[in-house]
């Protein structure tokens, strides 16, 4: 990823804002914060009208519990990083599928290691994917990937060698995590691995996958879909 990755601070202490902010920015070019908010209400707001990929979260703020947040946002396209001086928070949001939990007040070290992972995260190699699994993070071959069906503001990952999962992240999230000559969103619920296809029913606009998993397709992306697969005969 060349261009810089997208961060936004929320913490209703105006010198907790600066201080991470400042810790960031003396740390790496990599993370841009774009702003600063003291309440979920306005950063949702504005994660709804711009691209943001991180959002660095306080989570117990007077009358608001950070979590809050996933509920305002149309969709949870970021990367979450709970920043809190309490550890009990910390079941809650894992299941909420964020993606480190930093306690206060924030030792350098552990900053620096999240956000290296960070960085790690948005330039990582598109032969795997970070999915969490019972509360850890694993790495999964996209190979291993058959297809990802939305459904509501979750994921649901369809694999040929494993248990399905579902993740707590919208289907665009994962798809720029994704190589772009494998995998094709034939829907707007839907990415398939082209690989994967078995065969094509155009009258019902269905692809039949090798799990024998019924998918629709837009019909403006047939042409597409039509594409990938010839290339991938050749």
């Amino acid at each position: 990823m060349t261009e810089p990755i997208h961060a936004i601070i929320v913490d209703d202490e105006f010198q907790n804002q600066i201080l991470l902010k400042e810790l960031i920015q003396s740390y790496t070019q990599s993370i841009k914060i774009l702003q600063t908010f003291n309440n979920v209400k306005d950063a949702a707001e504005f994660i709804n009208i711009n691209s943001v990929d991180v959002v660095f979260l306080d989570i117990e703020m007077p009358n608001q519990i950070g979590l809050k947040l996933f509920d305002l946002c149309k969709s949870n396209e970021f990367i979450t990083i709970i920043v809190s001086a309490y550890d009990r928070y910390a079941l809650p949001a894992i299941k909420e599928g964020v993606f480190d939990y930093l306690l206060k007040p924030i030792q350098p070290a552990e900053l620096k290691k999240t956000i290296q992972s960070i960085i790690n995260n948005f330039n990582s190699d598109v032969s795997k994917i970070k999915l969490l699994n019972n509360g850890r993070i694993e790495l999964v071959d996209t190979s291993d990937i058959i297809a990802m069906e939305a459904s509501g503001a979750y994921t649901q990952f369809n694999f040929k060698s494993r248990p399905r999962i579902v993740q707590s992240h919208h289907l665009a999230f994962y798809e720029k995590h994704l190589p772009e000559d494998q995998f094709i969103r034939v829907h707007r619920s839907s990415i398939i691995n082209t690989a994967e296809i078995k065969s094509i029913n155009r009258t019902n606009k269905t692809l039949i996958l090798t799990n024998d998993h019924n998918i629709k397709y837009s019909i403006r992306k047939w042409g597409l879909i039509k594409h990938l697969i010839e290339t991938e005969k050749r």
